[in-house]
């Protein structure tokens, strides 16, 4: 072969897998190590860096307003800069010669100012988030981090039973406890784990990278706790009109100052959505509901979404065993026309009206597809049906990654020369 072929070959070769890797290359050698520190940390974390971050860009526009300051806004904050010029552009002003602070703030309140800042920093390190996740991931032995092996402990689930599981049960149980496992793991925002099934009962977990063993410990273990509870109206009612005139009458324990305003037998919870980060947010309501829980999530044996045969919108739709069956028929012919609250670790994290008893095949609508999907994911994983038991852990150092990343790279190079030439 002539050796302008082979230089063909190997740069269309190379160009190829350089649209591959590009990802690869822009997170692992183009982003700062405190950017990808950032990207890596929990969705929590990244909601406090951007608040805390708006806040101190706000400050700083604020101190320049104050001061009567005419000059350019600095390289750091240049980025208010096409934020502010949409604000022009949507109530038809003439742009400004020079973007000063007073400029910014001539257009946008400080309120918004603060929620674009925010919004700037959000996008920025959730993009950076998604580049990782594109990118290649580095095994345990380039990268370091956490090796672990769990046991799902279907013995102890076959006595609470009271019944021998089948086959096909027992990997139900392990593939629901591999889902709440990828959630909680997600939820936390660990590094791109690897988790797979080894054999029948065996769970492998892999956490690439820097990692508290205690922490990780904690997430996999920790148990959530699903139930269905029924509101009451009327109490409900009641809170908000009293929390109107005493807006600091509940402490951050949901303890109503006034005791006479909660039934016995009741107890209140905030209502949550999700928010901007995919992470719980208090919508500022608080609901009252029954202090025993009408129904245990333990009862329920899937959810998946569908949709409503006659207007086609998503719906969730999940199944109880025997014995959930009976409960639920129960309570919901005793509360026909009430809401229905589906409650994870004290958060209502949904509601729905009940409209006629139901026994063991439950329809819930009144969903975009976005939170029927959330709650699908609330119902298959908020209680985990078999204890999971870690039988082994080892922490592996990335040290000996790092002599065969370099020794790879000078083996790639010098291949590319000797094809070459």
């Amino acid at each position: 072969m002539k050796k302008f072929s082979r230089l063909v070959i190997v740069l269309i070769v190379v160009l190829t897998a350089f649209l591959f890797l590009l990802p690869s290359i822009q997170w692992y050698y183009m982003t700062p190590k405190d950017q990808q520190t950032l990207a890596l940390g929990s969705r929590d974390q990244i909601r406090d860096y951007s608040w805390r971050m708006a806040r101190v860009d706000f400050q700083k526009i604020e101190a320049k307003f104050n001061a009567n300051d005419e000059s350019p806004l600095p390289d750091d904050l240049a980025y208010v800069i096409p934020i502010a010029k949409k604000a022009y552009k949507l109530y038809k002003k003439p742009l400004p010669q020079v973007w000063t602070a007073k400029a910014v703030a001539s257009v946008l309140s400080p309120s918004d100012l603060i929620a674009e800042m925010e919004g700037y920093y959000r996008t920025k390190i959730l993009n950076l988030k998604n580049l990782q996740n594109n990118a290649v991931k580095l095994g345990l032995d380039l990268s370091g981090g956490l090796s672990i092996v769990i046991r799902a402990d279907i013995e102890a689930l076959e006595k609470k039973l009271g019944k021998t599981l089948s086959q096909q049960e027992r990997a139900d149980a392990v593939n629901r406890a591999i889902e709440v496992l990828n959630s909680k793991i997600d939820k936390f925002g660990l590094t791109e784990p690897v988790i797979r099934q080894q054999g029948t009962e065996h769970i492998y977990v892999e956490i690439p990278g820097a990692a508290d063993p205690e922490r990780i410990n904690s997430i996999i273990m920790g148990r959530g706790r699903l139930a269905f509870h029924i509101v009451n109206e009327e109490a409900s009612q009641a809170l908000a009109e009293y929390l109107q005139r005493n807006p600091t009458g509940i402490n951050e324990q949901n303890v109503v100052a006034d005791p006479g305003i909660i039934p016995p037998g009741y107890v209140v919870r905030k209502v949550y959505k999700k928010d901007a980060y995919g992470l719980d947010e208090w919508t500022g309501q608080y609901r009252v509901i029954t202090e025993t829980a009408g129904l245990d999530g333990n009862h329920i044996k899937d959810a998946a979404i569908s949709s409503d045969p006659i207007t086609g919108q998503p719906t969730v739709v999940f199944h109880l065993d025997p014995e959930g069956g009976e409960i639920f028929y129960k309570l919901t012919v005793e509360n026909v026309k009430k809401r229905m609250a589906v409650v994870l670790d004290d958060r209502i994290k949904s509601e729905a009206t009940i409209s006629e008893g139901i026994r063991d095949s439950v329809m819930i609508t009144g969903f975009n597809q976005e939170e029927a999907q959330n709650l699908s994911l609330i119902l298959r994983t908020g209680a985990l049906p078999v204890e999971l038991i870690v039988e082994s852990q080892q922490a592996i150092g990335s040290s000996l990654g790092e002599d065969a990343i370099r020794e790879g790279k000078n083996a790639i190079i010098i291949a590319i020369i000797l094809v070459i030439g």
